[in-house]
């Protein structure tokens, strides 16, 4: 389920038909390493793309992966 403005909470099944299915993916590369990029849509009062990535690059720099390294982007 997800959470509705209101609050309350709404089954994945009433927004939508989902099936899940194998689609081959490229293998992304930066430096030689493997990478994986994550897209979305903003919305709401701040839906502006920059609102957004400024969050998420706020909460990057809090996270530690499991061997210790700070993300960088």
């Amino acid at each position: 389920p997800v959470r509705s403005r209101s609050g309350s909470l709404v089954p994945l099944s009433e927004l939508g038909h989902f099936a899940p299915h194998r689609v081959d993916q490229p293998i992304y590369h930066k430096d030689l390493r493997p990478v994986e990029y994550v897209t979305g849509d903003v919305v709401g009062h701040l839906g502006a793309p920059l609102y957004g990535m400024l969050s998420v690059d706020s909460e990057l720099k809090k996270y530690r992966t499991p061997d210790g390294q700070i993300m960088r982007g």
